[in-house]
């Protein structure tokens, strides 16, 4: 059978079908991993035929010492490398194995990092460094620059992404709207657009005043309201307990003696009291409520959906021909305009929309 295309597990009865794509690129990568794998041992066999025939001068002892351990340790990481990704479905599964895998990964780029530190050290604070440079100090200086090129490109992309992010969006939104719609509205269609003062807009404030009349509106909350109305909760509780209870009395007054009788009227008349303060307390803070509920019926303003500035009586506003509850300040909508040929809301294409208009018999 193929792995590649299908991966059966026989005991408990279920398929995996793992993507030929996915597939192709974890093979193309463990071959240049083991690409990488084979260079580095031939490396390490040619560098040690090297360094047996030359003799090693004293200013280059170190150097070697320090090529020899950069090898070591990037054959050993790459082998490592090379066994997680074909053994990744077993790791997974294996937490003991994973944990060992993320263990040894951190302890190779804790090596990475360090052998990075101590190649800087060679190559410009070693006071012992050679007078020519040997083939040493050049693979130092290769590993060197490649190690810190290599870990600060995710820095460099997410610091180019930083500064540059405004660009970014721009290109994103121009390019989300569509080829025809980015091309400037022509002059004679905005000149055909109808300009109002924002208080002229009757349709605007007839609609309020109707809902002003026909809607109820909730007061904001307050700690004064949350308490009265939670203490009003309570006690209305409490008086249908107290209520029942006068019940209980009332049935069971053949069997309580007329004194005793004598001594509940006090706290009957008391009960019935606090009942009465109850319900009149009540109707207060409803006609309170009523009475707010006036002062913020024009909280909700309109706002310009481009600039996000709320409309003031005298403000000029243009009305768009595709809804006429779609109105933005003047100088607001003829920017857009001379960008783009669509309303800022249902974007609508005003052009079209006119054309439409004027083909209908």
């Amino acid at each position: 059978m193929n792995i590649d295309s299908e991966d059966i597990n026989n005991n408990d009865g279920n398929f995996t079908h793992i993507n030929n794509t996915e597939m192709i690129i974890f093979r193309y990568f463990t071959i240049f991993l083991y690409f990488l794998l084979f260079c580095n041992i031939f490396s390490l066999f040619g560098l040690g035929i090297y360094f047996l025939s030359i003799p090693c001068e004293k200013c280059d002892f170190y150097n070697r010492i320090l090529v020899t351990v950069i090898l070591v340790k990037s054959i050993a990481h790459l082998k490592l490398t090379i066994i997680k990704v074909k053994r990744r479905d077993e790791i997974e599964n294996n937490e003991r194995l994973k944990n060992i895998i993320v263990f040894l990964i951190k302890i190779f780029n804790f090596l990475t990092f360090l052998l990075a530190v101590v190649s800087l050290y060679f190559l410009h604070f070693y006071n012992n460094i050679c007078v020519t440079p040997t083939l040493s100090l050049k693979l130092i200086r290769i590993y060197y620059y490649f190690t810190i090129t290599l870990y600060f490109i995710p820095l460099l992309f997410y610091i180019s992404i930083g500064l540059f992010l405004s660009i970014i969006i721009c290109i994103m939104i121009n390019y989300s709207v569509e080829e025809g719609d980015r091309i400037p509205t022509p002059e004679n269609i905005i000149s055909r657009l109808k300009i109002v003062k924002y208080k002229d807009l009757d349709y605007i404030h007839k609609k309020g005043k109707k809902s002003n009349k026909n809607k109820k509106y909730i007061k904001k909350p307050s700690f004064e309201m949350i308490f009265d109305k939670v203490k009003s909760v309570i006690i209305d509780k409490e008086n249908n307990e107290k209520k029942k209870k006068m019940q209980l009395n009332s049935s069971n007054s053949n069997i309580i003696d007329e004194n005793l009788q004598e001594m509940l009227k006090p706290l009957n008349t008391n009960i019935e009291s606090e009942i009465n303060y109850n319900n009149d307390n009540n109707k207060v803070t409803q006609e309170n409520l009523l009475n707010n509920n006036k002062e913020i019926s024009n909280e909700n303003e309109d706002v310009c959906s481009i600039c996000m500035m709320n409309y003031i009586n005298n403000d000029d506003v243009m009305i768009m021909p595709c809804d006429k509850r779609h109105f933005f300040h003047v100088s607001c909508l003829t920017k857009w305009l001379y960008k783009s040929q669509v309303c800022p809301i249902c974007r609508t294409n005003i052009v079209n929309c006119f054309n439409s208009k004027n083909n209908i018999v």
